[in-house]
């Protein structure tokens, strides 16, 4: 199977439609999103924010699979009194990417994609001006790709109570590509 992977471009007009629906499969109810339609005024706006990075990886010109990442410049602002910190020392970089989503349809897992996805990512920042990245994960649907992470030895920043709509916690983990 050749996987091609594009960074900041799509090949269809209908990739966009593809990111949507792929997200809204993946991550709906119930810790998620409850409909499509609630995915609009979060997923949209990333992908027309210059600040916002895409990973598309593609089968025979057919989509299969992306990853989105931004800038946050303030992570900190997203954190609880009560949000236990793995590691104090720590530091946020103003400018940190976050890997905000790794999606890869169903019929294409365990074939190595989402390793391709989060290499091409780190590339893609690390030609930017951030040294950080970091992502929010819970054991719930984004379980694989908090195990997916943690093999680019991503670490267990902070655990963040009640961090999801429906009070799941998050665990922030983060990895310094300097």
């Amino acid at each position: 199977m050749a996987i091609e992977l594009i960074s900041n471009a799509f090949k269809n007009e209908s990739d966009p439609e593809f990111v949507l629906d792929l997200a809204f499969e993946l991550f709906k109810g119930p810790n998620g999103r409850e409909s499509k339609a609630e995915y609009l005024p979060i997923i949209l706006p990333w992908l027309n924010n210059p600040g916002t990075g895409v990973v598309m990886a593609y089968e025979n010109n057919v989509p299969v699979g992306f990853g989105l990442y931004r800038t946050i410049p303030d992570l900190e602002r997203l954190l609880y009194e009560d949000s236990t910190a793995f590691y104090s020392d720590f530091k946020y970089e103003e400018n940190a990417k976050a890997i905000e989503m790794l999606a890869v349809k169903k019929d294409y897992r365990k074939k190595g994609i989402g390793v391709e996805l989060v290499n091409r990512i780190l590339e893609d920042i690390k030609k930017t001006d951030s040294k950080q990245t970091y992502a929010t994960c819970w054991k719930g649907v984004n379980g694989e790709s908090y195990h997916l992470l943690k093999k680019f030895n991503f670490k267990d920043l902070v655990l963040v109570p009640r961090f999801y709509a429906d009070g799941t916690s998050g665990i922030i983990v983060g990895k310094n590509l300097s």
